[in-house]
Parts: structure tokens; sequence; C-alpha cells
């Protein structure tokens, strides 16, 4: 099931095709495809990733903080009402689902 409002972000960052094998066919993907698809920045090895955060926390900082703070909400402000309206449509089918004999099944199956 669909939640955190990936129905709607996923399907807008990798399109309805690829989104609609990972949200409901389930499958997976690894660190390169992940990458390949936007869903990741980088794919590090574990050595290189304190480098790495280093080296984007000091050029983040290097740029002036009222921008970078007005940019990101730029970036996220104009979706956040449909998100918040979609994470609540979630959540009910979520809970709906929760009451199906298929899940049931399932967290049997999964207890056992």
């Amino acid at each position: 099931m669909p939640e955190g409002g990936s129905s709607l972000l996923l399907p807008q960052l990798i399109g309805h095709l690829k989104a609609f094998e990972l949200l409901v066919m389930g499958e997976t993907c690894d660190a390169a495809t992940a990458q390949q698809l936007g869903l990741v920045n980088a794919v590090l090895s574990a050595a290189d990733i304190e480098d790495a955060l280093a080296q984007r926390l000091k050029r983040l900082l290097a740029l002036p903080q009222a921008a970078v703070r007005q940019g990101k909400a730029m970036l996220r402000d104009h979706q956040r009402e449909r998100l918040r309206q979609i994470v609540e449509e979630e959540l009910d089918v979520f809970e709906e689902y929760l009451h199906t004999p298929e899940a049931r099944a399932a967290l049997h199956k999964f207890l056992n």
C-alpha cells in the first residue's frame, strides 16, 4: 500500500509505469537503479560517506542561508496541501485494507 505521499510523489519523480512497478507490484531496485531513477543523489561506499557529507555540508553552509531557506520553501510549499490530502487518502485506504481478509491472511502469514 502506498503511504507517506508516495502515490503522489513517486510518479512525479520516476513516472507512472515505474512507480506502479515499485508501489503496486512490489518490485525492488538496487542502489545503482535508485540513482538512475533519481531516488538517490549518489551511491557511495561506506568509506566515502563521511567525506562526501562533509563536502556537501561545506558547500551548503557557504550559500546565503536566507536564500537556501526560501528556495527550500518554494520547492515544497506549492505541493504541501495536495500532499497532505494524499497522505490522508492513503491512510484511509490503508485503514480500510486492514479489515480485509487479504490483510488478515498476510498478517497471519507474517506472524507465523
